[in-house]
């Protein structure tokens, strides 16, 4: 039986950092990699982090801290409210008969 015919293979690998493995910290591209949060609350992220060595960092706060600080931070309050907003007034679009959303 050919296995490899019937199993999809995947052309990423998940990169794995070895110093990350051994040394503890969480690398400091991964804190980079989320460009969402650093354009919005990059100065609550370093707030929360504290570099153990160089290109690794560690958490200050617990998880679940960090999301409340960043969940309560005026800005992403802002971002919320206007994404609700949307929500609660769609555009009607007339297509003759019909509206549509």
């Amino acid at each position: 039986m050919n296995i490899p015919r019937y199993i999809e293979t995947l052309d990423e690998e998940i990169p794995q950092d070895v110093d990350a493995h051994l040394l503890g910290g969480i690398p400091q591209k991964n804190i980079d990699d989320l460009k969402i949060l650093q354009s919005t609350v990059s100065d609550v992220l370093g707030q929360s982090l504290k570099e153990i060595r160089d290109g690794y960092v560690e958490l200050l706060k617990p998880v679940e801290e960090i999301s409340d600080d960043i969940l309560s931070d005026s800005r992403i309050v802002e971002k919320s409210k206007k994404k609700s907003k949307a929500k609660q007034n769609p555009i009607l679009i007339n297509t003759g008969t019909f509206y549509e959303m």
